[in-house]
């Protein structure tokens, strides 16, 4: 089990990190650590990131047995489907071909995880995400550069529930977890432990830096400290001029984020019957003086910091930190922690799986490899052992076959394979005297296929069958049935017939309708001996 886990977040404007160590109780957030990306220069900006990364981790003497980072939301395509099973090993397989019809790319280009939002009676409620390929390379290539390989990648928005399912378990009623960052603001509404909805709008605290810049004529740098040192006026109680423009500058550059919050909220309401009663703010700009209140009485909802900083598993010894830029960290390295009531988001998996996992899994495929090897020497040379006793037994029975088929066919003067002949003597005999069907398995008719088919169907399970098709050697199935269980019912009924060869599943999939699943079985049929 690690015991050092940091949750790693590379913002627009920083990068921040979280360190969480391991204890017998639980954990204890031990450390935080922000790095601003650099913008001066003719830098590249994945090169600034990576110059960040470097800097952070040696300045910070940072490291984990597990690093825990995350992809923005708005790179993600997120759906919530309906699944009428709970088998995650179902899930595995039938999620990509749900979900592929609700993207524009081909589905090989995407690598798609899953959160179980709620598991309900005979099914589960699943929130499936959907990543470019080519994104999530380019995230662990920076990472790649720095020296950093995260065992998890995550979606931003799904740390703020993890933070949610540590923290606000008591809180009654929809909530919703807004972090307000540089260039984006991530909206996560959780109502009873569960992922309700999940928005990553595009408007955060660098529009309202840029809308000071062109009001005032100030620079950037001049800017971000005019708006961390006024902030917004609640009542003109004797401000100045200044004052009052720089509050009703940030006020009309924050409005468009209010205006997509109500719109969020008033769209959960209208889809879950029921109203957002809670608010809380992280990130950078809700440091902003008065956002609090000033967003509790535009949105008509109470509306408080979520800090960690008070919190029992708080162990931080080192000076101020700005409160909201931990939740995010912290909720990337709970992760780590894992007592399966966080997010379940993983987006590496096969080509980006960890590296460690992979050499772990080859590890065991060498050891399985040597296994057997061993076995196989100690069958060759028991084989080996008894090979000349069988020798002597081959040679005795090999003469008594001669004698029986001399016997018995004593008009063969030329023998050469006697065990070969007979069973052409014996199909030439049952070709006029046995009915062979077109069905593959002599001696039965279509009728006796299609009544075995129906008595090894189990008697309990609805199903239709649409299509039955039977060639030589060869049966398809096509029909419907009530769940994915009663197909596995029906393929194990099937099996049973000494006369099926094998059967296989070749297709299911859950129907149009939601409320039957489709299958198409395969059967290969016994060639019985003449």
């Amino acid at each position: 089990m690690p015991q050092k886990i940091i949750g790693l977040d590379i913002g627009s404007h920083s990068i921040k990190a979280a360190e969480l160590r391991r204890t017998f109780r639980g954990f204890e957030l031990i450390g935080f650590h922000e790095k601003v990306i650099p913008r001066e220069g003719e830098i590249p900006p994945s090169d600034a990131v990576v110059q960040a990364l470097v800097e952070l981790f040696s300045e910070g003497r940072l490291s984990g047995d597990v690093v825990i980072t995350s992809i923005p939301g708005h790179q993600v395509s997120a759906r919530i489907i309906k699944l009428p099973f709970t088998d995650r090993k179902k899930m595995d397989k039938v999620i990509p071909f749900e979900v592929e019809g609700y993207t524009p790319f081909n589905i090989e280009e995407m690598v798609v995880s899953y959160h179980i939002v709620q598991v309900e009676e005979g099914g589960a409620q699943i929130l499936a995400l959907l990543v470019k390929k080519d994104v999530l390379r380019d995230h662990l290539g920076v990472l790649e550069r720095a020296n950093i390989s995260p065992k998890i990648v995550d979606l931003d928005i799904l740390a703020l529930y993890s933070v949610s399912s540590l923290m606000l378990q008591e809180i009654e009623g929809p909530l919703s977890i807004a972090e307000i960052g540089a260039s984006k603001t991530s909206v996560c509404i959780v109502n009873g432990g569960h992922v309700s909805m999940i928005r990553s709008l595009p408007i955060g605290g660098e529009g309202i830096t840029m809308a000071i810049q062109g009001e005032f004529g100030l620079s950037h740098e001049e800017a971000e400290q005019g708006k961390t040192l006024h902030g917004i006026i609640l009542e003109d109680q004797g401000e100045s001029e200044e004052e009052r423009r720089f509050s009703k500058c940030i006020e009309s550059a924050i409005s468009p984020l209010l205006r997509e919050m109500k719109q969020t909220f008033h769209s959960y309401e209208a889809d879950h019957h029921g109203e957002v009663r809670h608010v809380f703010l992280c990130g950078g700009t809700s440091a902003l003086t008065n956002l609090i209140p000033y967003f509790s009485r535009e949105l008509g909802i109470e509306t408080r910091t979520l800090s960690v900083l008070e919190a029992p598993f708080n162990k931080l010894t080192m000076g101020p930190v700005p409160s909201g830029l931990i939740p995010h960290v912290l909720g990337l390295g709970l992760r780590g922690v894992g007592d399966g009531s966080f997010s379940q988001v993983n987006f590496r998996k096969d080509e980006f799986a960890f590296r460690s996992e992979v050499k772990e899994i080859k590890g065991k495929i060498l050891s399985a490899g040597i296994l057997i090897l061993a076995i196989l020497l100690l069958v060759s040379f028991n084989f080996y052992l008894k090979l000349n006793v069988k020798q002597r037994h081959y040679e005795d029975l090999k003469a008594e076959i001669r004698k029986v088929f001399t016997n018995t066919l004593p008009e063969v003067k030329q023998i050469v394979n006697e065990v070969q002949q007979m069973k052409n003597k014996i199909q030439e005999i049952k070709k006029g005297s046995l009915p062979l069907s077109e069905t593959g398995a002599e001696g039965m008719s279509v009728m006796d296929l299609i009544r075995e088919i129906t008595l090894r169907i189990p008697k309990n399970i609805s199903v239709d069958i649409k299509d039955l098709a039977i060639n030589k050697g060869r049966i398809a199935i096509t029909g419907e049935a009530d769940s994915f269980e009663s197909v596995d019912k029906i393929r194990a009924g099937l099996q049973k017939f000494t006369g099926f060869k094998r059967v296989a599943l070749t297709h299911a999939k859950v129907g149009a309708k939601g409320n039957k699943v489709e299958f198409k079985f395969s059967i290969s049929m016994e060639e019985r001996p003449g």
